[in-house]
């Protein structure tokens, strides 16, 4: 499971990470095997449809106030966490 707090899809180093996983990480992101997570506080981002519901294995969360980001990144708009199989975090 890849959880990533990525702020904003609108700066092109978030875009490339978004890409990467859409086009080169799809075989393993099939909620089976893998999942993927993307979380942003820019309501641009589904208005202007930067990112969008993939089914299977990839999904988005609106996080517009924040509380999502607060609570597990503390200040930063940009951050992901992997975990592991066994759940094993990694920053």
């Amino acid at each position: 499971m890849v959880l990533f707090f990525f702020g904003t899809a609108s700066l092109e180093s978030n875009k490339a990470v978004l890409d990467y996983a859409h086009e080169e990480l799809a075989c393993f992101f099939d909620d089976d095997f893998a999942l993927f997570f993307g979380i942003s506080i820019d309501p641009k981002d589904r208005s202007e449809k930067r990112v969008e519901q993939r089914l299977s294995g990839y999904r988005y969360f609106w996080d517009f106030n924040w509380p999502l980001h607060r609570k597990l990144t503390g200040p930063s708009p940009s951050f992901s966490i992997r975990f592991s199989a066994s759940l094993k975090t990694y920053h």
